[in-house]
């Protein structure tokens, strides 16, 4: 058995921290996380549908809307530059991504999402707002809409300058919110 097939059985049996994962094979801590790196990026993973992240596998394809449709239903919303799924913890589970964006970059995006959520959170929390829905960033050449999607993931969308935030609010947040809600059920039917 390989040590990914090793990892994956593991997985499989409860969540678990790389460190945790490490001390069970007995292998170091870099070892597992390349090769968690190394399986995201396997034919076996993508066909059945389990997507690893350092703590857990996440099985959305099995489910009747699976997070890639979910994503491409989002990229058809006028004026959807990049849209992404990650964790809260700041792992991408999947994206869609122009090709000029170099695939690097998508983990520091992914942390850098989790921070605004973090902070979103922070400060609802504390000006008692109660739980965050979502953090707009608009900026002169786009916007940034981020939008919880249970208490694992977030959506990330890009959108360039072309829509107005009436826009975006009024036509576009209905299929954004319609996606989350699909998103959310496959999490809580595992």
């Amino acid at each position: 058995m390989t040590l990914g097939q090793k990892i994956i059985k593991e997985l499989k049996m409860k969540a678990l921290t790389i460190s945790q994962i490490s001390e069970i094979l007995k292998k170091d801590e870099a070892t597992i996380r390349t090769t968690i790196n190394r399986l995201k990026e396997k034919r076996l993973v993508s066909e059945t549908g389990d997507f690893i992240d350092r703590y857990k596998i996440y099985k959305i394809a099995d489910k009747s809307m699976n997070a890639i449709f979910a994503l491409k239903l989002l990229m058809n919303i006028k004026g959807v530059k990049a849209v992404n799924l990650i964790t809260t913890e700041g792992i991408p589970i999947d994206s869609i991504l122009p090709k000029t964006v170099d695939p690097k970059d998508e983990m520091k995006y992914a942390a850098m999402t989790s921070a605004f959520i973090s902070l979103g959170e922070r400060a609802c929390k504390e000006t008692r707002k109660g739980d965050l829905n979502l953090v707009l960033i608009d900026g002169k050449e786009g916007k940034l809409l981020i939008v919880g999607c249970g208490s694992e993931f977030v959506i990330s969308l890009s959108i360039d300058e072309t829509i107005s935030n009436d826009q975006l609010f009024s036509e576009y947040f209905k299929t954004i919110d319609i996606v989350r809600s699909t998103l959310i059920n496959l999490r809580e039917e595992e």
